[in-house]
């Protein structure tokens, strides 16, 4: 049912190698309400903008702790992992707004007022975004809606919890299938651990694919 949720098209990646094919891919389950998913995704997008990391492709999975508590800023950072131009865009984008500490702190409400929509799509313009594309995308009617937001995030919720074990609040990365959840750590996660995870995922395929190599050269020895 992730797929079904997260298309293949959704993810994020290094500006410049979306056509790259990727080795890795890293699910990170953020709860956008909370201190630590923040920090969580702020570092994720710093990572993504890192040049080691193209051979990555990242997608966040919301996960509040209330399903009712659909933010803004939740809204918008899926609303723009689903935009489908101007992708090498929008992971500066994203890291613009998680730098705005004044930004970012009024997006995490359910509305937001004048004065910071005008400082939303000022950033939008600024980097060459759609406009357009997120106004109609956050619409009452568009696909991240309040309502359709809420009602996705139900179906991903019940995904996480059935298929990965997770629940709702919970923070943690996904590296190619690897789970490591985030929620009881007291450690301060940071892009640098993503990195691990990457090369750590790298060297298990290197590794795998030195198998199938020796299979195919030495199928006697595998029988």
């Amino acid at each position: 049912c992730l797929h079904q949720l997260i298309p293949s098209t959704d993810y994020l990646h290094f500006p410049g190698s979306e056509e790259v094919i990727k080795l890795v891919t890293q699910l990170v389950v953020v709860d956008f309400t909370s201190e630590k998913g923040i920090r969580l995704a702020s570092q994720t997008l710093d990572w993504i903008l890192q040049s080691s990391s193209q051979s990555s492709r990242v997608a966040f999975l919301p996960s509040p702790s209330d399903e009712t508590n659909i933010t803004l800023l939740q809204r918008i950072v899926m609303a723009l992992q689903a935009a489908p131009s101007r992708r090498a865009k929008i992971g500066p984008f994203l890291a613009g707004i998680f730098g705005n500490e004044e930004l970012l702190a009024a997006l995490g409400q359910i509305d937001v007022d004048v004065h910071t929509s005008d400082l939303l799509y000022s950033l939008v313009d600024s980097l060459g975004l759609n406009t357009n594309y997120l106004r109609n995308a956050l619409s009452e009617h568009g696909a991240f809606s309040k309502t359709k937001s809420m009602e996705t995030q139900h179906n991903l919720s019940q995904c996480t919890s059935k298929m990965l074990g997770l629940q709702p609040g919970v923070n943690a990365v996904i590296t190619n299938s690897k789970i490591y959840p985030l929620s009881d750590s007291k450690l301060l996660f940071t892009s640098s651990d993503l990195n691990l995870m990457f090369v750590q995922a790298k060297m298990e395929i290197s590794g795998l694919d030195g198998l199938l190599s020796e299979v195919l050269e030495h199928p006697e020895l595998f029988k």
